[in-house]
Order: C-alpha cells, then sequence, then structure tokens
C-alpha cells in the first residue's frame, strides 16, 4: 500500500490546503434467487484529493498513486468556478477509537459464504420458499491526511445476512435482514423469514380510521425519513422545515437521539471521510432541536448564508452520519392496549416531504392488533401523517433493539389515520 503522507508531500504546494482520502476494500457477495446463486468476490482501491485555493474548495477522484499530481492540478482549477466558502480542513486532533473491526467477518471467503447460505436454506419451512436470500461481507480499509495536520487510519469490516421467504401457493411474505460490523449467526434466518411468511397468511384490508400506529425493530427506514430533516444540505439552503429551529422544543420532552459512532453497530467509526472525528453528538436532546449533520463543506455554506446557530459543533458527517440512538422510554409493550396497527414493513418512504414534514406510507408487512392480541394480518394499509405531530408525542417502549445502524425501542403513536 502506498504511503499518503509521501503523496501528500509531493502535492501540498497545489493549494492553501490540501487532502488525500483512500478508501481501500474487498467484498464477497453471495446471492440466491429461487434456488440460483452466483457469487461475486472484487476489491478497488480509490482515492480523492480535495484543494482549498482562495476560499475555494474543489475535489477530484483519481484510483492510481501516479495520478495524484493531475488530479490535485484538476481540483485547483475545478475550485476556480466554486463557491467561496472561506472553509477550512479539519485540524490535528485526539481521535478516540470505535469498535470497526472483526477479524472473523475480515477472514471470510466465498466458499464460508456459501455454507452460511446452505444453512440459511436448510431452515426454511417445507410451506415456504425462499424468493431471494443473501449473505454479504465488507473489509475496508479509509485512510486520511491533509496539510493541516490529520493523520487517520482504521479498517472497518461489515457483515449482512438477508432473506425474504413467501408462503407456496398463498399469500405470505416475510423477511429478515440484518448488518453490522461484526459476525453473527445468520442460521437462523430461513427459520425466522419463514415464521414471518407465514404469520401473514389472510392478510387483510382494515376499516379506515385512527389507530395506535406502533412502527416495530426494523425501524431504519422510518428514522431514515426523520433524520432528512437534520441533514446539512438540506439545512444549509432552507429546504429543511427545521433550517432555523436549532435550539427549539419542538418535540416531546421523552425524545433524545443520538448520533453514536461508538456504539457496536453497522455505522461505528473514528473519522468521516473528511478526517472530522468522531464524537457523541445530541440530534434531539430532551425535545429540544441540539445540531444537524453537516459535512465542513455544507457548513461553511451555512454559516455563509446566516443559518441560525449552527457551529463547528455541527460538523462531521459528510458520509450520512454514523449509528442512530434514540432513548429508551418506560413503557414495557405499547401493543396491549387499544387498537393497534403493527408495522413491521413499509414501502414509500420517498413520500417524505423535508418542506413540511408530511408523508404517505404503504404498510405491506405487518398486523392489525386489539389489547395485546393479534386479529389479523394487514395488507396495504395506507398510512397518512405528519412527522413532527408525530414527534410531538411518541409512545416508547423501555427494551431497545440494535438493528442495521438504529440503537431504538419500538416506538408509537396515537390518532394516526389509516385506510
Amino acid at each position: 500500500m502506498d504511503d499518503l503522507s509521501a503523496m501528500l508531500k509531493r502535492i501540498k504546494g497545489f493549494g492553501d490546503s490540501v487532502e488525500l482520502y483512500r478508501y481501500a476494500h474487498h467484498e464477497i457477495d453471495v446471492d440466491s434467487q429461487r434456488g440460483e446463486t452466483k457469487a461475486s468476490d472484487l476489491s478497488s482501491v480509490n482515492y480523492y484529493v480535495r484543494v482549498i485555493k482562495d476560499g475555494r474548495m474543489a475535489a477530484a477522484p483519481f484510483y492510481r498513486p501516479a495520478e495524484a499530481e493531475r488530479s490535485a492540478k484538476l481540483a485547483v482549477s475545478l475550485s476556480k468556478y466554486a463557491e467561496r466558502l472561506d472553509m477550512e480542513l479539519p485540524s490535528k486532533t485526539r481521535m478516540r477509537k470505535a469498535e470497526t473491526y472483526d477479524k472473523k467477518v475480515a477472514g471470510l471467503d466465498v466458499d464460508d459464504l456459501g455454507d452460511m447460505m446452505d444453512a440459511m436454506n436448510s431452515s426454511i419451512d417445507k410451506r415456504v420458499e425462499a424468493l431471494e436470500a443473501g449473505v454479504y461481507t465488507k473489509h475496508s480499509s479509509h485512510s486520511i491526511v491533509n496539510t493541516e495536520g490529520v493523520d487517520l487510519s482504521e479498517d472497518r469490516t461489515t457483515f449482512s445476512a438477508s432473506m425474504q421467504a413467501k408462503v407456496r401457493g398463498k399469500d405470505g411474505v416475510g423477511e429478515r435482514y440484518d448488518t453490522t460490523r461484526f459476525l453473527f449467526d445468520s442460521s437462523s434466518f430461513g427459520k425466522e423469514a419463514s415464521e414471518e411468511a407465514l404469520s401473514q397468511v389472510g392478510a387483510k384490508r382494515i376499516e379506515p380510521g385512527k389507530y395506535r400506529v406502533v412502527f416495530g425493530k426494523r425501524l431504519g427506514s422510518f428514522y431514515g425519513m426523520f433524520l432528512r430533516l437534520f441533514a446539512g444540505s438540506a439545512v444549509a439552503v432552507s429546504q429543511s422545515c427545521l433550517y432555523d429551529k436549532l435550539g427549539e422544543t419542538l418535540f416531546s420532552g421523552n425524545l433524545s437521539i443520538t448520533d453514536a459512532p461508538f456504539e457496536q453497530s453497522s455505522s461505528s467509526r473514528s473519522f468521516d471521510s473528511e478526517g472530522t472525528v468522531s464524537q457523541n453528538k445530541a440530534i434531539i436532546e430532551s425535545g429540544a432541536v441540539k445540531n444537524f449533520m453537516f459535512s465542513q463543506e455544507w457548513l461553511a455554506k451555512a454559516r455563509k448564508r446566516r443559518i441560525r446557530g449552527v457551529s463547528t459543533q455541527t460538523a462531521g458527517a459528510a458520509d450520512g452520519g454514523s449509528n442512530l440512538k434514540v432513548k429508551e422510554g418506560t413503557i414495557r409493550d405499547i401493543t396491549d392496549e387499544g387498537d393497534v396497527i403493527l408495522v413491521k414493513s413499509f414501502m414509500g418512504s420517498h413520500s417524505f416531504s423535508i418542506a413540511t414534514g408530511d408523508f404517505g406510507i404503504v404498510a405491506h408487512v405487518g398486523f392489525r392488533m386489539r389489547d395485546g392480541e393479534v386479529v389479523h394480518p394487514i395488507n396495504g394499509v395506507t398510512i397518512n401523517a405528519n412527522m413532527l405531530a408525530l414527534m410531538k408525542s411518541p409512545i416508547l417502549e423501555r427494551k431497545s433493539f440494535v438493528q442495521s445502524g438504529v440503537i431504538s425501542p419500538r416506538i408509537g403513536f396515537d390518532g394516526v389515520t389509516c385506510v
């Protein structure tokens, strides 16, 4: 592997500040669709150079160390057309190490993943067929240096498994997936996907009305919608309806959400792709809007546009933030009273409006429940709501689940319109 510091010495004079980032990864993916299995095994190394010249920043990719000087010159040329932001690159600071690497994941090969796929398939119920399944592993190396003294590197591993299954001859689809930095037992995925598929047989529509809606353990899509309101790219151009609300208490006092890079989940990291070192960062604290998720560039744009209250403490999300941790509530089971729609999977998150917080989704896997008992599985339930209104009175359980970068209890809301 080439020496980034030596490369930086060759190009440091091209700008007022220069940064080099290297991303090397090795991926193995084994997929199966209706019994046909294919495997891919690939590696690549990518480089990026960022140059700040006369207060303007530009970046250029390259793929071989010999191309560093040419790409740095290209970045300087491009910077002439960039907006003058007077931004700065991150400077040298102490890094707290996150748990990002599992040597067992790094050591897996195609045969290992094939054996895992066989184990997953062998646990499928005979009444069920697997529509698709997958096992994936990645070992990546991230290194970054700049002329402000940053010199950071770490290895990260990712392991994921997934399965979607359908009941033979009937309507009933189930799915199971998980992603983390560490190796876990995927052999039960076939059994769990089968159980979910069988539980959805006989799914019905519901009577239109207002229900308590509970989002289950797979909360990534739900919080993915909500966090768009906090994206620096939307805040800096005043597209998010929260852009001027920093410091205001807009949500329930029971709601606290943290960007938590040191939790053991799929998005753990010690620094981001700009070289900003990780720190726990409150996004919402006791209902108050505490921070947005800015990259350094979008932070500079927000400052230039004088977006109220932004500071360097809101930086550090060049690649979209890290793990999301939601404070637990006090309720043992939020499905044990009243008419409940338990949503296990939904479609339509693209409908979410960052300007208003309105959304309309379709729950295609889940249950209608009454006083803790399942009445029937649901099919095609449309849920129309406003995220800002929902988050004023969330109902949170006291037990959290870890799922693909989200650490959260189940969350529910009363009086939600469902049809």
